[in-house]
């Protein structure tokens, strides 16, 4: 994130269902980092007394099986949280592709411990299933971390500074939060890379009138050797 402004001409859009610009003036590059900011402002009407405005950055280009990681710093307010993740529209697996990858959302540091979930969410047909692990950063919510993730014909794997991450769940087998082809789903179409802050129900309700950012270091891709 070199540069005076975020390069939304080249390598970034809004959305793919919607690329028309909208609460670009969120994100913005300070020092060689992209900030993503949330503003919480107080809501006159409705069930929720505070809520939150902010952006999502999502690759104009594609990307298959390869390496993948972001150097970030995760948020804790309540009323948003940030997500490191690859999706494809529609979420069809019938065809092999069609799926939504979370590298990591930070929802679940609202109370302040540093826990962060990872998700994979496939469709087949009409039906969708998730599945998803918790893992512990090694150390607090003021640090900066990268996370990468391994995506590979046979599996995602997630990693945090490098090294693999332990976690277990009930639809693996592995003690690494693993998802492979044969327990979870496979896939084979090109996807979207997103850096985002996201307002909503799952980042808990606003608690008052301020702002919080979600810093970003660099996002990188690199990838899968036999594409070469």
């Amino acid at each position: 994130f070199d540069g005076d402004k975020v390069d939304w001409e080249n390598k970034w859009m809004n959305s793919p269902w919607n690329p028309v610009p909208k609460n670009r003036e969120q994100a913005y590059l300070k020092n060689g980092m992209l900030h993503i900011r949330c503003d919480f402002e107080k809501t006159p009407d409705g069930p929720r007394p505070f809520r939150g405005k902010t952006v999502g950055l999502y690759s104009q280009e594609r990307f298959g099986y390869g390496y993948y990681e972001a150097r970030v710093r995760f948020t804790r307010k309540p009323g948003w949280w940030a997500a490191f993740w690859m999706f494809d529209e529609g979420r069809n697996m019938t065809v092999g592709g069609g799926y939504e990858l979370d590298i990591f959302e930070d929802y679940s540091t609202r109370r302040g411990a540093p826990i962060i979930a990872n998700n994979l969410h496939v469709t087949y047909g009409p039906n969708m299933r998730s599945y998803g692990y918790h893992f512990e950063l090694p150390g607090s919510l003021d640090d900066f971390y990268v996370i990468g993730c391994k995506w590979t014909p046979f599996e995602f794997s997630t990693y945090v500074n490098g090294q693999l991450v332990k976690s277990s769940a009930r639809h693996s087998p592995y003690n690494s939060a693993t998802y492979d082809a044969i327990n979870h789903a496979f896939g084979v179409t090109p996807l979207y890379l997103s850096i985002s802050g996201q307002a909503g129900n799952s980042g808990g309700t606003a608690q008052e009138v301020g702002s919080e950012e979600y810093l970003v270091d660099y996002v990188r891709a690199y990838e899968y050797p036999r594409d070469r």
